[in-house]
Order: C-alpha cells, then structure tokens, then sequence
C-alpha cells in the first residue's frame, strides 16, 4: 500500500512539473508606449552593448534603448547621421535625468555599475522617420578632427572641442558667435563711419567712453528703420527705435549714452536693401583741452569751438660740414609741434684736398687713406705695396685683439 501511494505522489509530482517546464515563454502580446510588456513587465526594444551599434526606425514618437553599465564611468552616445534629434535618458524607474535636443547625438555622461537606464529617441516633425544606428561607447579620449572653429577643433568621434583656436566666428543672427559667445560683428566709436562689408545687415556694437547724447544716422531709403539696444545682465534691452517712411532721406536716432554701459543698434530696411554707411557722431562735443586748433571732443576726439591759433617759433639754419649734413631755416608751432615752414636738408661738403699737402682745404682735417688708414699717399707702385703690407698688418692685429 505505501509502495502504490509513493508511486502515485511521483506520477502527481510529473503531472503538475512538467506543464510548468514546457511552458511557452511571453510572447508579449501588448507593450506599452515604452515598450514594457503589459504581461510579463519585460523591455522588450533594443538594448545597447558597449560599441555595438543599434540598428533602429526613428520616428515622431520615442523610441526606448535599453543600457546597463558595465562599470560606473562616463560612456557616450552617439548617432551615425546629422539627423535633428531630441532625446532623453530615463533611470530604470523612467524618471527623467536628462533630455535635449540636437542636431547628431554625440552625447557624454556618468552612468552607475549595473544600472538600468532607458534612452528615449525622438526625430523633429520634419523628418517624420528615419533609419539611423546609435551607439554606446567609453568617454573618447584621444581627440581626432579637422574641421578647426573659434573654440578648437571638432572631434569627429565625440563632437566635442579641443585644441588650438582660430578667427573663424558663426554669426548666429545677432552678432553674437553661437560657438564661442563672443560678439563677433563690428565696432564703432563716436565720430566713426560704420561701412557694410556684405549684403548683410549686421548689429553694431558702441561703447561710449564719456556720457552724452550721441546720434546715429544714414541716409536711407524708404521703410528702413534704426534699433537700439543696451545690454543689461547679459541680455539685450531694447532702448530706442526709429524708422523711415515713403523716399529717400536721412534716417537719425538721437539718444542720452552712459559711459561705459555696452549697446548694440541695428540700421536695416523692411524691403532687404543694404544700408552701406551708418554714422554715430556726438550731437555736442564735450571736452576742457584748448588746442591750435580747437577744443579736443573727449567723446570722439574732434575739435571744436574757439582755436588758439600757433605759436609760431624760428627754427635756425644748420651750416653743414665736411661729414655732416647742415638745414635750412624753418618755423614750428611750440604747442602743437606743427611744422609751419619744414627745413631742408642740405647735403654734407666732403672733403677737398686742392693744394696737395693732404690736408682739407675747408676743416684742416689731416687726409688718410681709407684702405691703410695712414696720409693719403701717391698712387706710385711702392706706394701702393706699403698700403698692401699695412692693410694686412692692421688686419691681423684686428683678428688676435
């Protein structure tokens, strides 16, 4: 009877094990927008092996990539095209830890040993799909690129910047660099004439030196118009506006500078006609340094108002000499340094030897011989060979002195 009972528990144990074994596995019959089986919970979309690719449809709608780190460290993402992405990368309970958007994904950051994360891919409605492969990779390291911008160059692998810079600036509209941040689009001071160099209106940038009411003008033609603005924590306010009607005329904005403060103003036309010369000129000139030839403007440097007029000074002749050269009379101003008569220069005499006796004829300067150094000498052939053992005597004893 035990025996009949312990062979019926074995074939009970069989009956109910062996269904369970062979049991088919979820075929995930429903997943979420996430791709999370409704079922049995499970990810079911691609997930990233580091530096294997993930072949994927990108559409207007996320699409999820699974990533585990292998090692706590900083790994990167990047896409295979240039296609604009926006993208997101979830923890394993999708809270959201960061999210973007640009144009190719080359994206870096730390993710912990071990870890779930899930990466949400999306293209802009332009595109509507594309077939695109994103991979995981460790941070790059060894740099390499050859397209070189205001900030370095552009590694090819990871997008990033690095190494020597150059002048090349990208105007992103308004003047200001979209790599860099500098302001990369022309300069003026008061008294200048800003001359367009291409077919593009471009903001020019004012930083006034002493306060005051500066105008800027040109002539135009019609429905153009003046903006100015002034830049306040790093942003740019808009101060004051003018525009132009129907013709052709001057165009001007007048407006009270502060010193120091930093504006930018913009002289376009609504119809896309390029006004090539812009003024910004003082509307009254400021300044307590009476000159020759007026006031000094401190703003823009012109004169103006009541002139002093030159000191006029005499500049006395200089007689020249056997080896100098002499000057004529001349005049100067002893404010300004303004040559009102400039002197002449009058070639040196030379020497003169007439008589023969080897003395000049006008300083009494003893001749010598410009090869031995000694009186000048006769032309005779012993003359000549003295002048040759001398020159080589004085030779040698410059080379051991």
């Amino acid at each position: 009877m035990k025996k009949l009972l312990s062979i019926i528990l074995t074939i009970l144990m069989v009956v109910t094990t062996v269904p369970m074994a062979f049991a088919a596995e979820c075929e995930h019959p429903e997943v979420d927008a996430r791709k999370i089986c409704k079922s049995c919970g499970e990810f079911t979309g691609p997930v990233a092996v580091l530096g294997e690719g993930v072949n994927t449809s990108v559409t207007t709608n996320d699409t999820y990539i699974k990533f585990v780190a292998p090692e706590t460290a900083k790994y990167l993402l990047r896409s295979s095209d240039k296609t604009r992405y926006a993208f997101s990368v979830y923890d394993e309970n999708f809270n959201r830890l960061y999210g973007t958007n640009s144009v190719g994904i080359a994206y870096t950051r730390e993710y912990e040993k071990g870890k779930t994360y899930y990466i949400a891919i999306m293209v802009y409605p332009s595109t509507n799909y594309i077939e695109s492969t994103f991979t995981m990779y460790p941070e790059c390291i060894n740099h390499v690129g050859t397209e070189q911008t205001c900030i370095g160059y552009i590694c090819d692998f990871c997008n990033k910047y690095y190494g020597e810079t150059n002048d090349v600036h990208y105007d992103r509209g308004d003047g200001i660099c979209r790599r860099c941040n500098g302001f990369v689009g022309p300069e003026i001071k008061a008294g200048e004439t800003y001359k367009a160099d291409s077919g593009l209106t471009k903001y020019v940038k004012f930083v006034p030196v002493v306060d005051g009411t500066y105008i800027i003008s040109a002539d135009v033609p019609a429905y153009s118009y003046i903006e100015l603005y002034k830049e306040v924590d790093g942003k740019r306010q808009g101060v004051a506006y003018e525009s132009w009607g129907d013709g052709y005329g001057e165009l001007s904005l007048s407006y009270n500078f502060t010193a120091g403060e930093t504006y930018y103003f913009i002289c376009g036309n609504f119809e896309g006609w390029l006004i090539e010369y812009v003024t910004l000129r003082c509307e009254t000139h400021k300044g307590t340094e009476q000159t020759c030839y007026g006031y000094i403007c401190d703003a823009c440097g012109e004169y103006f108002g009541e002139a002093l007029g030159h000191d006029i000074v005499t500049d006395e002749a200089v007689a020249p000499t056997c080896t100098e050269a002499g000057l004529t009379a001349g005049q100067h101003c002893s404010r300004c340094d303004d040559m009102t008569v400039a002197q002449q220069e009058i070639p040196a005499l030379g020497h003169a030897d007439e008589d023969g006796d080897t003395m000049c004829d006008n300083c009494g300067e003893q001749l010598t011989c410009e090869d031995c150094l000694r009186p000048v000498h006769g032309d005779s052939f012993a003359e000549k060979l003295i002048c040759l053992i001398v020159m080589f005597i004085n030779l040698v004893k410059s080379m051991f002195a």
